[in-house]
């Protein structure tokens, strides 16, 4: 039989530990095509994340790119070879305007950035300036002055620049005034003319209207820059169906940002910019109001209760309930007349106002306003299931606060 091994034979010669230190994997030790698909994901904006900032309902925030810049700062073959990546993978607009209140209708606007500076001057972006493909200038001219209070800076992915030219469209919309003292300079920094670059760079901009003056300089095609030049500065024609369909779009697009996030306070945003919107339209562009059919002005009653309804909704889920009410009651002030809303409409409302009474703990009310909806549109099950909901909650509050006199009287147990 063989003898056991000495326990003095257990030594690290014998049995030598695996090594930590030799060949142990790195990430420059990783093959440079995977290096750079690395870099891909964090530095571009095709896959970097765009998240909205921290804050609140009443000061809203604009989305941000969310570049992982930390990496350049490992090493200098690192940064060398990301570097590069960074500048490649995305093409980069400078936006400067000449009043900082342009800040605040970023924020309304939802446009992401890559980066943002208030009171800045136009070569003092938070972002290399030699990196962008474009720089846009905006100045506010007011009886042949401009007006400056310090300005600010924002750099854009290229690819929203459809985003940039709607939302500025919208604002021609709300305030064809400051829209028509704006004076635009657009520099495209190509080396060269490419036509398709000054397509997609130039493209979505000649959709604007009604500016005090544009001027397109750089490497363009100077018919083609002239062109889109007149364009800017021709007035459009606003009419009331005009505002709808822009209204609607807005709706809709609130509608997919809960349907596909469940992001209910960035889609009421959305929802509150259409009353915003035919608002200040009202104001800004009466003659539409004026001029339009009667169909017309019934289209924008049922956008405006479909609105009032959805913002309800989201006020509700977001446990916002005295907000829920007051919006309720709202909307009947405005829309309760049989001329103005449907049936639908209103039990809508009411059920709405049932909702935020049962979160509250308030079941008699709530249940008032559900038997109410239920007169309206009898068939409704959902109705019916939250009467029955509340009743089941009156029960179980009625039960607690009889407990809770009890053990008042004869204490717990």
């Amino acid at each position: 039989m063989a003898s056991p091994i000495p326990v003095s034979a257990l030594t690290t010669e014998a049995y030598p530990r695996l090594s930590t230190t030799q060949d142990s994997p790195t990430f420059l030790g990783v093959p440079q095509s995977i290096r750079n698909k690395i870099y891909t994901h964090l530095l571009s904006t095709a896959h970097t994340q765009c998240s909205p900032k921290e804050n609140h309902l009443d000061t809203p925030t604009p989305t941000s790119y969310k570049f992982h810049t930390a990496i350049l700062g490992v090493n200098k073959q690192i940064q060398k070879e990301a570097r590069p990546v960074l500048y490649k993978e995305n093409t980069f607009i400078t936006f400067w305007c000449s009043v900082s209140f342009f800040s605040k209708m970023f924020t309304t606007w939802d446009l992401p950035l890559v980066a943002e500076q208030v009171h800045s001057k136009p070569d003092s972006a938070a972002f290399p300036e030699k990196t962008a493909i474009m720089h846009i200038r905006a100045f506010v001219r007011s009886r042949s002055q401009d007006v400056n209070d310090g300005g600010c800076t924002f750099v854009l992915a290229a690819q929203d620049l459809p985003r940039l030219a709607q939302a500025m469209y919208e604002m021609d919309l709300q305030l064809p005034k400051f829209s028509s003292s704006l004076v635009l300079e657009l520099t495209v920094r190509t080396g060269r003319i490419v036509p398709e670059t000054e397509r997609m760079l130039l493209g979505p901009m000649r959709e604007l209207r009604g500016l005090k003056k544009a001027v397109i300089r750089g490497n363009v095609t100077p018919a083609y820059a002239r062109e889109a030049e007149a364009l800017m500065m021709t007035r459009r024609g606003i009419s009331l169906k005009k505002i709808l369909d822009e209204g609607i779009k807005m709706k809709e697009e609130g509608n997919r940002i809960v349907q596909k996030t469940g992001d209910w306070e960035k889609a009421m945003r959305k929802w509150l910019n259409v009353t915003e919107l035919i608002g200040g339209s009202n104001k800004s562009h009466p003659s539409a109001f004026d001029l339009a059919e009667l169909a017309t002005h019934q289209e924008i009653q049922k956008l405006l209760i479909a609105v009032g309804l959805n913002v309800a909704m989201a006020q509700y889920k977001l446990k916002n309930y005295r907000a829920v009410i007051g919006n309720a009651q709202l909307l009947f002030k405005t829309f309760g007349d049989e001329e103005k809303s449907t049936p639908m409409d209103r039990a809508k409302i009411y059920f709405r106002k049932g909702l935020a009474y049962t979160a509250m703990g308030m079941e008699e009310e709530a249940i008032a306003d559900f038997n109410r909806a239920l007169r309206l549109t009898p068939a409704d099950v959902d109705i019916v299931a939250a009467i029955r909901a509340a009743e089941k909650h009156a029960v179980l509050r009625q039960r607690k606060e009889e407990k809770s006199e009890m053990e008042k009287v004869f204490g717990p147990g």
